[in-house]
Formats: structure tokens, C-alpha cells, sequence
């Protein structure tokens, strides 16, 4: 597995229901589908079963997109829609990794499908929609918090939207607009509840409330860059062509859709501005990923004009021939991007190190991987080994740190791809270079096998001298 899966795993999940509710010092806890993955890991914490909410949320999605599609913007559009995401770079990648944004592209279409159908009849029998709006951007935000972007975006439109309406229809829409806003507002807090406890105790650990530098306008072109390339790249590769392809086509299926519907024509031309939201917000806290539940709006867009020019199309075989084009293109295309992902053999140094280092542990002794693969190997470490290094990753956070170092163990074992050094290993672990450098003899390899080298530092027999 990869280094964001078991972290999620080793840090939120095994350790019990309580660490999976309440912890929250590393945004890597995605808390709704770290409780999925509680669940089912009760069965069995394997691989497969570690991993099986993220594929089952990413099936759902698809399924959630193709029915939100054929509703509102017809079948032939959902079919293309379909076929984009589900060949997507990003799709087939988190269908098969433990992370929670297959979970967060579902709900956020949930969601989506609730204010649509509101604002087809704002007046009509809406209370379900409200309902299924509502649900679908908690349980959004309970998954990935960013999902805050896209209620934002959502606002952006839905306050001007109201301010346009008589005073009597303005009236009831904005008493169901409140009031199950509230209950979102409500239900986020208490769902929230527990990590807040735990930042009330623990006030060093609320990672978003961290220092940051200051974003220059270059850096912060640089970031919409990023952002723009994950989001316009549907097939993974990042060409510039492909980014100013897709952008477009999307840009063309915004332009028909106003014309078509300009409510949502601009509800969904709202939606895409939600990366100009986050460049007000730490990169730290906005990774591309985080908002990448807006690919899908993105993949309707381009299906409304992909649909159209099969409508143009009067003659059926013609309109036969370019559907099956589009798809075969949209197949190729996913093939292509997508072939690598399945066909590369998985790293084995994370069992290899654990293997080795299950021989070799004791208590006394301490485990320092190279950032990067320290929690694949903790995923496959035993249980005695894993105590060792679980109190190694609680003493990374200790003031106490450099004296604990000093004292106690009797060896440091270090995993890397290439030697290390005293400088290496304080930069990581932030441990004094001095008391390490004075209690420590150098490296030396204990262990090569491939890439891995397992390299072990003994303390000195003689003590420090003041």
C-alpha cells in the first residue's frame, strides 16, 4: 500500500474507534471513510479489505453521476459522462486507493442532484431535495472539509438567485434555504464534536492553525496551475494540449448549457470557480486533490457538447458512427493513461524491511524510516515491532525528543535508498545533530536486498562527557 494508506490505517484506524473519531492532528483522516474502514477491517484487515470503501464509493459515484446527468442534462449526455470518469486517471486511481475522495466525489454529487432538483421548481414540493442537498454536503464535509468550497460556490449563486425572485416566492425559499442550512451547520458540529474535544486538549496539534509562509502571486500561479492540470488533465497526462482541450470543450458545454438553462448554466459555471476560492488558503491545507470532486461538473460540461453535436447529427448512422468514435477515443485515451497503473509491480521493500526488521527489533531499540515508506513498513511489522515503532512516531512529537535519545536506546536503525548521515537524520526527525553525532557510532549496513539498505548506528559504549 502507499504511505497516505497505511498512515490512515496505522494512525486513525487500527489503533481503535475512539483514535478514529476524535484524531485529527493530520489531515490524512478522512473521518467517514476512516470509519468505513474501521468496519471493514473487523472482518479482516488485509489489503483488499482496507481498500474495499474506496472501490465501492468510486462504483457508486459512477452510478451517481451517470442518474444526476440523465436528469438534468439527458441520456446521451450521462453516457458520455459516464465514459469520461470512468476511464479518468483520477477515478481508476482512487477506486483502488484508501483514501476518502471517491467517497467525497460521491456525496458531493449527491448533494448536487438535491440543489438541481430544487431549482428546477424552487417553488414545488422540494423538501426531499433539500433533504438529499443537505445530507449529501455533510456528509461531504465530514469526509474531505474542502468540500466548504463547493457550498461556497453554491452560495456564490443561490444569494443573487434569490435577491432576483418577488418578495412572496423569495420568502419561502429563503425559509427552507435557512432552515436546513441550520441543520447542516448543526449536524457538521456534531459530527465534528470529537475532533474539537481533541483539539481543546491537545491545541498543538490542529494542523490547519499552522504556520505558513506567505504566498507570492508568482507562487500562487504556480499553485492554479497545479490545480488546473489535475483538474483538466482527465486522462492523467498533464499536456498542455490536453489542459487546453478539455478546457474547451468545457468551455463550449458551459456556453450551451446557459443558453439551454441559465440557471444552471451559471450554478455550474459558480461551481468552477471554486480553485480561485482556495488560492486564498494555505497550499498546505488545498492540495489539487482536495477539490478534485469537481472533475466530474467538469465531465458533464464537455458531455453537453459532445451531446449536441450528436443531436446536429440528424442522420443516425452518422450520429452512430461519432458516438462510437467519442468512445473509443474516450477508451484509448483511458487505456493509454491508465495501463501503467495496473500493470506496475508493487514495491516490495516495505515487506522486505519488515521482514528483516521483525528479526532484529528490541525493545531497547529504535526505528527510524525515511519518510515516505515508514508506515508501508509499519502496515507489515509485528506486533512487537510495531510497539517499537510506535513509540517512536509518539516520541517524534515529544519535547523531551533529544534526551529520551540520549538516554535510551541501544541501537537506531534506519531505512533509506542510499546511505544515510547524521545531517539526513536530524533534519527528518529534528533531533539534535550534536547528542546523536556524540552518542552514536556511524552507519553501518546491516542489511541490503534490491533497493532497500537497512543501516544501524550503535550506541557507544564509553558515556558522554560534559
Amino acid at each position: 500500500m502507499l504511505h497516505d494508506e497505511t498512515f490512515t490505517y496505522e494512525v486513525f484506524v487500527n489503533p481503535g474507534i475512539i483514535h478514529t473519531l476524535a484524531r485529527y492532528d493530520y489531515p490524512n483522516n478522512h473521518i467517514l471513510h476512516s470509519l468505513f474502514i474501521y468496519f471493514s477491517t473487523l472482518f479482516n484487515n488485509s489489503e483488499v479489505f482496507i481498500r474495499l470503501p474506496a472501490f465501492f464509493f468510486s462504483l457508486a459515484s459512477l452510478i451517481m453521476l451517470f442518474a444526476f446527468v440523465r436528469r438534468f442534462f439527458g441520456v446521451a449526455a450521462a453516457l458520455f459522462a459516464l465514459s469520461l470518469s470512468a476511464l479518468s486517471y483520477s477515478q481508476i486511481n482512487y477506486a483502488h486507493e484508501a483514501r476518502g475522495y471517491s467517497m467525497n466525489i460521491f456525496f458531493t454529487l449527491l448533494s448536487a442532484y438535491g440543489i438541481f432538483s430544487v431549482l428546477r421548481d424552487p417553488l414545488g414540493k422540494t423538501s426531499s431535495y433539500w433533504k438529499m442537498y443537505a445530507a449529501g454536503a455533510v456528509l461531504s464535509l465530514y469526509t474531505v472539509p474542502t468540500t466548504l468550497f463547493y457550498l461556497v460556490s453554491v452560495w456564490a449563486f443561490f444569494l443573487p438567485y434569490l435577491c432576483r425572485l418577488n418578495s412572496r416566492d423569495r420568502r419561502v425559499l429563503l425559509h427552507d434555504w435557512v432552515k436546513y442550512h441550520a441543520i447542516m451547520i448543526g449536524a457538521t458540529l456534531l459530527l465534528y464534536a470529537p475532533p474539537i474535544v481533541f483539539w481543546y486538549f491537545y491545541p498543538d496539534r490542529i494542523w490547519w492553525l499552522g504556520e505558513s509562509t506567505p504566498q507570492q502571486p508568482i507562487q500562487l500561479l504556480m499553485y492554479l496551475q497545479q490545480v488546473l492540470a489535475y483538474l483538466f488533465s482527465p486522462f492523467g497526462d498533464g499536456s498542455r494540449m490536453a489542459m487546453a482541450g478539455t478546457a474547451g470543450l468545457a468551455v463550449l458545454g458551459l456556453i450551451l448549457t446557459t443558453h439551454d438553462d441559465k440557471k444552471k448554466g451559471f450554478l455550474l459555471a459558480s461551481l468552477l470557480f471554486t480553485p480561485a476560492v482556495a488560492l486564498l488558503f494555505s497550499h498546505k491545507i488545498v492540495p489539487e486533490r482536495t477539490i478534485l470532486y469537481l472533475q466530474p461538473f467538469i465531465f458533464i460540461l464537455i458531455s453537453v457538447f459532445l451531446a449536441r453535436i450528436q443531436v446536429i447529427l440528424k442522420n443516425k448512422l452518422s450520429s452512430a458512427v461519432f458516438t462510437a468514435a467519442i468512445l473509443a477515443g474516450i477508451g484509448l485515451s483511458g487505456y493509454k493513461t491508465t495501463y501503467a497503473e495496473f500493470m506496475s509491480q508493487p514495491d516490495l521493500s516495505p515487506k522486505i524491511t519488515a521482514s528483516v526488521l521483525n528479526k532484529i527489533l528490541r525493545p531497547d531499540d529504535a526505528y527510524f524510516p525515511a519518510y515516505g515508506i515508514d508506515n508501508n513498513i509499519r502496515y507489515y511489522l509485528s506486533d512487537n515491532s510495531k510497539d517499537v515503532y510506535m513509540r517512536m512516531f509518539e516520541y517524534k512529537r515529544d519535547k523531551m525528543l533529544n534526551a529520551k535519545i540520549k538516554n535510551g536506546f541501544q541501537k537506531i536503525y534506519c531505512v533509506f535508498y542510499d546511505a544515510p548521515d547524521f545531517e539526513k537524520i536530524t533534519r527528518i526527525y529534528n533531533i539534535d545533530q550534536e547528542i546523536l553525532r556524540r552518542n552514536y557510532n556511524p552507519f553501518m549496513l546491516y542489511f541490503q536486498s534490491g533497493t532497500v539498505k537497512l543501516y544501524v548506528a550503535e550506541r557507544k559504549i564509553f558515556p558522554d562527557k560534559p
